[in-house]
C-alpha cells in the first residue's frame, strides 16, 4: 500500500474514532441526565415540597413548564389537589407505589416520581422530557454537529499537510520504481519541484538516494570497462595459440604421413589428443570473451539485427562442435524440418544455441546429439547423463554446474544464454531426466518460412 494512502486512511480512522467517541458520549451524557440529574431533581424538589408543607399547611405543588404534580390527601384519598387547577390526576398513575416509574401518556412517556409520608399523603411529580430535549438538541447536539463539522474540515487540511509533506517521499519512490537499471547512464533521480530548507530529512533522504546512484553507475562502468578490456587483450594471445595449435597440428599430420615408426606414430596421437584438448579450450576461451563483449555493452538494443538463416546457423554450429570434438564417440545430427528466417542479431541467436549444443556435447558421452529446427524453434536433444530436479531448478544461475567439475567450464553459459532470452522475448524450456538425456527448446517470435521441406 502506498504512503499517501496509508496516511489517508490514518486520518480517516482518525475521525472516525472521535465520531464514534463523542457520540458515545453523548449517549452517557443522555443516560447520565436521566438516570442522575433528572432523579436527582425531583428527589430534591420533593423534599423541598415536603419541608415547605411541614411549615405551611398551605405551600402550593411544585409547577413549572416541564413538571406537574399531585397530591393525595391520607385522610381523604378522594381529594386530590392539582398544581394547576385545569388537571386531574390521571387513571394510569394513581395507584403507582412509591419510586421512579415511566407511564405511556397520551403524547408523551413522562418520568415520574412518587413519595409519600405516612398519616399526610402522596406526591406525584411529573417531568416532561421532551422539552427537555428540545434544549438538550439546542444546547447539546447542535454545537456536536458544528464540532463534528469542524473536526472534519480540520481533518481535510491535515491530510492535506500531511500529503503536502509526503509527498516528496512519494516523488523520490515513483522514480525509484520506475529506474531503469539496463540503462545505468541515463539513471537520475529530480527533485521534487516544491522543497524547503528546512526538510533537512528529505534533503538527506534525496541526496542518498542521488549517491547510491554514482556508486551503481561507477560501479557498472568499472565492471565495464574491465569486462572490455580483459576480452580485447585476451583474444589476442587466443588467437597466437590458436595459430599455432593448428600449425603443429599440420605439422604432427606431415610427420604421420613421412614417418611409418609405430613409437612416432603412437607419440604423434598421444600429441594430438592433447592438441585436440587445447583446441577446445581455446574455442570455449573466444566464446566466453565473445558472450563477455556482448555483456558489457550498455544496451542489447545497440546490437544490430540482421536477417539470419537458421538452417545455415545450425550447419555452421554444427562444424565448429565436429572440429571441436573430432575424436568424440557421440553422433552429432542435424534435423532441419522447414527452412526459415528471422531478424535478430546474429552474434546473440548463435551464442544462445552454440552454449546449448555446447553443454548437450560435454556431457554426452555416448549416443546422440540432435540439433532440430523448424519455423520458429530450435531443439537440441542429447542421450547424456540427464539433470536432476534440484540442477533443472537453478540450471540457468551464474556458476551452476550441478555435480559435474570434472568438465572444463565456467559455469557461465546458460545462464548468459537466459539472459539473452529473457531480453528479446525468446522463450526457453529445459526437460531432463538422470540417465536419460536432456532436451531443451529456444522459441523463437517474428520467424519467417521459406519452404517447406
Amino acid at each position: 500500500m502506498k504512503l499517501h494512502y496509508r496516511m489517508v486512511r490514518a486520518v480517516v480512522l482518525q475521525v472516525i474514532s472521535i465520531t464514534v467517541v463523542t457520540l458515545l458520549g453523548v449517549v452517557i451524557a443522555a443516560t447520565i441526565l436521566e438516570d442522575v440529574f433528572l432523579k436527582k431533581a425531583l428527589s430534591t424538589e420533593s423534599d423541598f415540597f415536603w419541608q415547605a408543607r411541614d411549615e405551611n399547611p398551605l405551600h402550593p405543588l411544585p409547577y413549572t413548564r416541564n413538571l406537574v404534580s399531585y397530591f393525595v390527601s391520607a385522610d381523604d384519598p378522594t381529594f386530590v389537589q392539582t398544581s394547576h387547577p385545569t388537571m386531574e390526576l390521571p387513571k394510569k398513575i394513581e395507584k403507582l407505589k412509591t419510586g421512579y416509574h415511566r407511564v405511556k401518556m397520551k403524547n408523551n412517556t413522562p418520568l415520574i416520581y412518587v413519595q409519600a409520608k405516612k398519616g399526610i399523603g402522596k406526591l406525584y411529580l411529573l417531568i416532561d422530557e421532551q422539552q427537555l430535549s428540545l434544549l438538550s438538541l439546542y444546547f447539546g447536539i447542535i454545537p456536536l454537529i458544528l464540532a463534528l463539522a469542524g473536526l472534519y474540515i480540520l481533518s481535510v487540511f491535515t491530510h492535506h499537510f500531511i500529503r503536502q509533506a509526503v509527498s516528496p517521499i512519494s516523488h523520490l519512490s515513483n522514480q525509484m520504481v520506475k529506474l531503469d537499471l539496463s540503462k545505468p547512464h541515463e539513471l537520475k533521480i529530480d527533485p521534487p519541484d516544491q522543497i524547503h530548507y528546512e526538510d533537512t530529512e528529505i534533503i538527506n533522504l534525496y541526496s542518498g538516494a542521488e549517491k547510491l546512484i554514482k556508486r551503481v553507475q561507477s560501479g557498472l562502468e568499472r565492471e565495464k570497462r574491465f569486462t572490455q578490456d580483459a576480452s580485447h587483450e585476451l583474444r589476442t594471445p587466443l588467437a597466437v595459440i590458436r595459430g599455432n595449435l593448428e600449425l603443429v597440428n599440420q605439422n604432427i599430420n606431415k610427420v604421420l604421413k613421412e614417418d611409418d615408426d609405430p613409437k612416432i606414430q603412437k607419440a604423434c596421437a598421444r600429441v594430438r589428443r592433447g592438441l585436440e584438448r587445447a583446441f577446445r579450450s581455446t574455442i570455449n576461451m573466444e566464446r566466453l570473451l565473445v558472450e563477455l563483449l556482448l555483456l558489457a555493452r550498455e544496451n542489447y538494443e545497440k546490437i544490430e539485427s540482421e536477417t539470419i538463416n537458421c538452417n545455415y546457423l545450425v550447419d555452421t554450429i554444427a562444424e565448429e562442435l565436429r572440429a571441436a570434438y573430432p575424436s568424440s564417440p557421440v553422433k552429432l545430427k542435424i534435423d532441419h524440418r522447414q527452412s526459415w528466417t528471422i531478424e535478430a542479431p546474429l552474434s546473440v541467436l548463435r551464442v544462445v544455441v552454440s552454449n546449448i549444443a555446447t553443454n548437450a556435447m560435454k556431457y554426452t558421452e555416448k549416443g546422440t546429439v540432435t540439433i532440430t529446427t523448424g519455423e520458429g524453434y530450435f531443439i537440441i536433444k542429447d542421450t547424456g547423463i540427464g539433470l536432476d530436479k534440484d540442477t533443472i531448478a537453478r540450471v540457468f544461475h551464474p556458476f551452476s554446474r550441478g555435480h559435474h567439475e570434472d568438465v572444463e567450464g565456467f559455469g557461465l553459459g546458460l545462464s548468459i544464454v537466459k539472459r539473452f532470452c529473457d531480453h528479446y522475448g525468446w522463450n526457453i524450456k529445459v526437460d531432463s531426466k538422470v540417465g536419460v538425456g536432456t532436451k531443451f527448446e529456444i522459441i523463437i517470435k517474428h520467424s519467417t518460412n521459406t519452404n517447406e521441406h
